[in-house]
């Protein structure tokens, strides 16, 4: 049972009030929710506490427009991208190891490739356009962002529906979580799904990004849940033997949620691949 506290915090950045929340000391680690609209910071609240024992500043914030975060100006996937840097830089980090659930993990890598100074190690979270289809497949191309809900926003049969989704172990899905990410899912965060849906960014990488994740020099690892979707699991399997040297780990009976289906598995491999050499070095 982990020993470190988590705290509540908010800071400014780019002129938005930004949520977050903070465990532990140490070189520091931010984590990065998905674009789904009832995500949050607090996705990785069963998991902050374990890797801050480790001795990490553990780090996870509410994206603009999502969570108690305010709703930004810009709600392009290239803002929040460079957010990340911009709430580095107001809470005095140089570097951090950055770790990307869903749509981030696609943001933390193209940073790290960006900006290498930036990133001391980088951590993918069941992202689907970091890995090649399947034979026979088409393209992967850009992971898009979840469509927006209706105008009149969701009701608690569709959250529960998207849960049940992304989550394998459904007993996890309680009327009190339910309850929470519709909380989440309407008022300002139903319309900065709105907004985000009209300047959707479709990724048109001259190189696919999985072939440039060798590129990366500080400790990678890309984690995928076993019952994800689609064949998210199948992918990621071909995916390590067709590159071995790559840290690719498929966790077993987890689903897109990995974090909240498997949590023990979670906090083992970010911690190894915190402490490990980077990849492809022996």
């Amino acid at each position: 049972m982990n020993s470190v506290g988590i705290e509540e915090r908010w800071v400014s950045v780019d002129g938005l009030k930004i949520r977050y929340l903070e465990a532990g000391s140490g070189p520091p680690v931010i984590m990065v929710h998905g674009a789904q609209t009832f995500l949050s910071a607090d996705v990785f609240t069963g998991v902050m506490g374990p890797i801050a024992d480790g001795g990490f500043r553990v780090i996870a914030y509410d994206q603009p427009g999502y969570g108690l975060s305010d709703n930004p100006s810009d709600y392009r996937v290239s803002y929040r991208m460079t957010f990340i840097t911009k709430l580095m830089d107001v809470l005095g980090l140089e570097s951090a190891a950055l770790v990307g659930h869903a749509h981030a993990g696609g943001m933390v890598v193209r940073l790290a490739l960006r900006e290498p100074e930036r990133a001391a190690a980088v951590v993918v979270v069941c992202n689907r356009s970091l890995i090649p289809p399947l034979p026979g497949g088409q393209s992967a191309g850009g992971q898009p962002e979840p469509g927006v809900p209706s105008p009149s926003g969701p009701t608690l049969s569709d959250v529960r529906a998207e849960l049940e989704d992304d989550v394998y172990h459904k007993g996890l899905i309680t009327p009190d979580v339910v309850e929470a990410k519709l909380r989440l899912s309407i008022g300002k965060n139903l319309v900065a799904a709105a907004e985000r849906e009209k300047v959707r960014e479709p990724y048109h990488d001259a190189v696919p990004v999985w072939e440039r994740l060798r590129e990366i020099t500080v400790p990678l690892m890309l984690l995928y849940g076993d019952r994800d979707r689609p064949s998210m699991g199948q992918r990621a399997r071909l995916f390590k033997e067709q590159q071995p040297d790559l840290d690719i780990r498929v966790v077993r009976d987890a689903a897109h949620l990995l974090m909240w289906d498997a949590p023990d598995a979670f906090t083992t491999s970010v911690l190894e691949c915190l402490a490990g050499p980077p990849s492809g070095v022996a």
